[in-house]
């Protein structure tokens, strides 16, 4: 027993003098979607040291175990095919020397981002036209990826990677010397016998001080950067809905929630690289049945036909450039029809835009908030799947219409899915 004590009390204390400088990092291939085959990934560029090979299937994550910091390189093999390739870094312990990568360029690509993970964080560090960083004072643990960026804001892997530790050079300090002072003050002599003292640095000293955010958005965000070139897109759809209408005529009508189908189409188009005209209609497929109740019923057979046109300015990159993201701003002119007064009666509508994208998962968001008190939602998701140069899409929607035509009031709502298709050009 007594041995045993002391073999652990050994083990222990080894471990205790030589920490351990693995760590497991969430490595996300959410560019490939759920792809079968192998990962492999090894220390060198032939893929001969390998680290692991990880069979694929059913996520977009896996956990990896890096044993130290250094450059590594991953693949991803599909029946013996590369379908994708890249180079990163991982940094364990905080190094007393500035890390320096350098990367090769990457053809179509305008740009190189720097982004860093650990665990569910993960953060854009650095955009960059040159194909070098160093990297200052970024803390640990980190696993750094690359990837340029093209014009029309894709992502391709940076698959050639040098990594450098950076040594600087020592500087002998100069040897201290005894000077005579060369300013002399004398208490009792007169104002203008006096010497001002100010430092030979306060051309520097009174400019504006940089902050910290100022330094962060002129990195990541050159201003010489190109804009960037997103693609049009034009979208069909069908749509399963539940509408349902109130009217107030001199009693009150209103119809039960009714199900139908319907049919629409939309659309978006960038006038300039921030500035996008978009617009959508929605047209039924079936009849409406109105049921009857009040006075001046709606004649059960009723066009229903709704569309908007909105123009919008990328607010995100307007003075930066947000790759991912955008989010326009701007006027709306829409049309619906509603039978107040008479049957397929016509109303316009204007108001403000306000549409948010993500890119990467191309899904979208828009409201629509309209000056007759309506509202409208409108969220969409592209699917990273491709068939003959068109992807399906899934969206949802919801509108809650008001409109008035003298002494009567109107107010439609309806809800529903859209499935589509969707091409980009």
């Amino acid at each position: 027993m007594n041995r045993l004590s002391q073999i652990l009390i050994l083990v222990l204390g080894y471990c205790a003098a030589t920490p351990l400088r693995a760590e497991v990092f969430p490595f996300d291939i959410g560019a490939l979607g759920y792809p079968s085959g192998t990962m492999d990934i090894a220390r060198d560029e032939g893929f001969q040291d390998k680290l692991v090979s990880i069979a694929l299937g059913g996520k977009r994550e896996y956990l990896i175990n890096f044993p130290e910091s250094a450059l590594y390189f991953v693949r991803v093999r599909r029946q013996q095919t590369v379908v994708w390739q890249e180079a990163v870094v991982v940094l364990l312990e905080q190094p007393h020397t500035s890390p320096r990568l350098s990367w090769s360029i990457v053809p179509g690509a305008v740009r190189t981002r720097l982004w860093l993970s650990r665990g569910t964080l993960r953060t854009r560090w650095l955009e960059t036209k040159e194909q070098s960083a160093q990297l200052h004072k970024i803390g640990t643990p980190w696993l750094v990826r690359l990837r340029g960026i093209t014009a029309k804001g894709e992502s391709l892997p940076v698959t050639r990677l040098t990594l450098q530790w950076d040594t600087p050079a020592s500087k002998p300090e100069p040897p201290i010397a005894a000077t005579a002072p060369d300013i002399h003050l004398d208490p009792n002599a007169t104002d203008d016998d006096q010497v001002v003292y100010e430092p030979e640095d306060k051309d520097l000293l009174s400019g504006a001080d940089e902050s910290p955010m100022n330094a962060f958005v002129s990195r990541s965000t050159p201003i010489d950067l190109p804009p960037i070139q997103r693609k049009h897109e034009v979208y069909v759809w069908l749509r399963y809905l539940r509408e349902q209408f109130s009217i107030d005529k001199k009693d009150r009508f209103e119809a039960e929630p009714s199900i139908g189908l319907g049919t629409g189409a939309g659309g978006q188009y960038f006038l300039a690289p921030n500035a996008v005209l978009s617009g959508a209609i929605d047209t039924h497929a079936t009849q409406t049945d109105y049921e009857e109740a009040g006075t001046q019923t709606p004649s059960t057979v009723q066009k229903r036909i709704r569309l908007h046109v909105a123009l919008g300015l990328d607010l995100l990159n307007t003075h930066t450039r947000t790759t991912d993201w955008s989010l326009n701003l701007g006027p709306v002119v829409g049309l619906v029809q509603m039978p107040l007064q008479q049957d397929d009666q016509k109303f316009t509508d204007y108001g403000i835009s306000l549409g948010g994208h993500h890119y990467p998962t191309r899904s979208a968001l828009t409201v629509l908030f309209l000056k007759s008190g309506s509202r409208e939602i409108h969220a969409r998701w592209i699917m990273p799947w491709t068939v003959w140069s068109m992807s399906p899409f899934l969206g949802t929607y919801l509108y809650n219409t008001r409109q008035s035509a003298g002494a009567v009031t109107g107010r439609f709502h309806e809800s529903g899915l859209r499935f589509g298709l969707e091409r980009d050009f």
